[in-house]
This record gives structure tokens, C-alpha cells and sequence, in this order.
């Protein structure tokens, strides 16, 4: 995974909670008030991690109006997500918002470390800490690496993904799980030492088939097809986005090609996944409206 520039602890040490996508969705000119602590109801930390979040997902962009920042939800996302699932019921919204959030490698950078290379069946905070130092270290980048601010980004990892991290905390605003708690990405591991945590694999009742025809489109741009093991191993895609393994890629390969969404050939050792392709704003336009996806030539 290439690196040219990386951003630590955007979050301003805040995980995602619970309300703040809609409530900066619906309140999106919050961001270039004059009181924006006022208008978003938490504090100006809070402010820029909101803010933060939505930047790196794509949700919201900004443009210089008059010298000034000005925020605007985008077109091919922030707009839709706002008309169809501004509360996030619909747990496609919530892959669609983390695949997109982890693949943005210069403002999530250890998120996507995380998902695209840290590979441990199970690990201890200090542990990731220390591959995601290593890892920065080795794409010989030559801005500072924070160990603290690595601390504070793992930790914010676990608490974004794993509900359990959250039942010790005490304020009102704390107590606020993460959206990304409900697809189930992290979990907790029976310990006698340091806590310790494991990559969980999707549930196939919540991760459905075109989330994962979406992530295809989109990483293969122009080209018409891919094959297995660059689904499997290529970063940003499928199988490490979503913690998959070889029978859960297989799983989904299948559902897409039962729904003439891909074709799969097999002969001789191929394996290569031939996309009938969509426009990706048509794909969620179609999923939001009838809840499925269907390819008409």
C-alpha cells in the first residue's frame, strides 16, 4: 500500500458517534457559521471531528466563497444519503460509510493500515500500535511519526468497531455507541493479560451483495473486469475492506452472478469476474428506491 502523505488523530481523539452524521447532514452550513458549537449542540473538538468524518467519507465538500470556507453535501453521495437514509436504518448506508471512510488513505491512515495490512488472527492494542509505527517508518515518509497520536487513533479504531469498548464510559455523550459498532468488525477476545481483539468476518444477514457489487465498480475504474485474487489482495477491495475469507468471497461472487450483475469464468484457472456495469450512483439510487440491483443492457 502506497503512502505519500498520511494524517494522524483527524478525529481529534473522538469516535464516531451515534446522531452526528444525520445531525451534520441536516445541518451542513453549521460548518462555515458563525457559531458552529451553538448550531451542532457539542463542543469545537466535536465540531472538526464531525466534521472530519464526513470530509473523509465524502459525505460533504468545501469551496471558498467570498474568501471563506463554504460546506455543501456532494452530489454522488452526501445528497443521496441525506434524501434516502439520513438516520442510517439501512446497514448498507453503514458498509457503504466505512468502506468509503477506510479507503481515503491520507486522511484515515491507520484505519486503512488496519483493514488493508495488519493481518494478526488476534491482537492487543499495543500490538497494532506498534505495526502501524513500523509501517509508517518503512514507506520512508519523512514527517514525524506520533506514537501518541498512533495511541489515540487505535484507540478510536476499537471504538468505532467494537461495542463492548464503550460500556465502561460514563458521560451522556460517551455513551453514544458507534454506527460502525452494528456491522460488527471488531471483537473482544477472553483475556487474562491486555485486552485482546480479533478481526470478525461479516455476517452475511447484514452485509448484503451490493455493497460489495458497488466496492467492485469502484476500484475497478475503466476496466471491465478483475480477477479473484486481486479482489483477494489488492488493497482497498473486497475481501480486506470487509474481512472476508475465501468462502465468504465466493458467497458473494455467486449471489452477484446468480443477478447477472457479474460474470465469473473459471476455464482454465482464470477466475476472472467480468463486472456488467452500472454507474455507482445509479446503484445506490436503485438500491434506496426498491432495495436491490439489476443490470439492463
Amino acid at each position: 500500500m502506497n503512502i505519500d502523505k498520511f494524517k494522524l488523530k483527524g478525529h481529534r481523539s473522538f469516535y464516531l458517534r451515534d446522531g452526528w452524521i444525520n445531525k451534520a447532514l441536516m445541518n451542513v452550513t453549521a460548518f462555515h457559521a458563525e457559531n458552529p458549537v451553538d448550531e451542532l449542540g457539542v463542543g469545537s473538538a466535536m465540531v472538526y471531528s464531525i466534521r472530519y468524518y464526513l470530509r473523509t467519507m465524502g459525505l460533504i465538500d468545501v469551496k471558498k466563497v467570498k474568501r471563506k470556507n463554504h460546506y455543501f453535501l456532494t452530489d454522488d453521495l452526501g445528497q443521496i444519503i441525506f434524501r434516502k437514509d439520513k438516520y442510517l436504518e439501512d446497514n448498507f448506508t453503514l458498509w457503504l460509510l466505512h468502506y468509503l471512510f477506510v479507503k481515503n488513505i491520507e486522511k484515515a491512515t491507520s484505519f486503512s493500515i488496519f483493514f488493508n495490512e495488519f493481518n494478526y488472527e488476534s491482537f492487543t492494542k499495543s500490538e497494532l500500535e506498534s505495526f502501524i509505527y513500523n509501517y509508517l517508518k518503512k514507506s520512508n515518509l519523512s514527517k514525524n511519526i506520533s506514537k501518541r497520536s498512533i495511541k489515540s487513533d487505535v484507540n478510536v479504531i476499537i471504538k468505532n468497531y467494537n461495542k463492548k469498548e464503550l460500556n465502561s464510559n460514563k458521560t451522556p455523550e460517551e455513551n453514544l455507541i458507534s454506527p460502525f459498532t452494528e456491522i460488527g468488525l471488531v471483537d473482544e477476545k477472553k483475556s487474562n493479560n491486555e485486552d485482546t481483539y480479533i478481526k470478525s468476518k461479516p455476517d452475511i444477514r447484514v452485509l448484503n451483495e451490493y455493497i460489495i457489487y458497488y466496492v467492485i465498480l469502484d476500484q475497478i475504474g475503466d476496466k471491465s473486469s478483475i480477477s479473484i485474487d486481486r479482489l483477494e489482495t489488492n488493497t482497498n477491495n473486497i475481501y480486506k475492506i470487509f474481512n472476508l475469507d475465501t468462502h465468504l468471497l465466493y458467497h458473494y461472487l455467486d449471489k452477484l452472478e446468480e443477478k447477472g450483475l457479474i460474470e465469473i469464468n473459471r476455464t482454465a484457472g482464470l477466475n476472472q469476474v467480468y463486472v456488467n456495469k452500472i454507474e455507482k450512483q445509479e446503484v445506490l439510487e436503485q438500491y434506496y428506491d426498491r432495495g436491490e440491483v439489476s443490470f439492463n443492457e
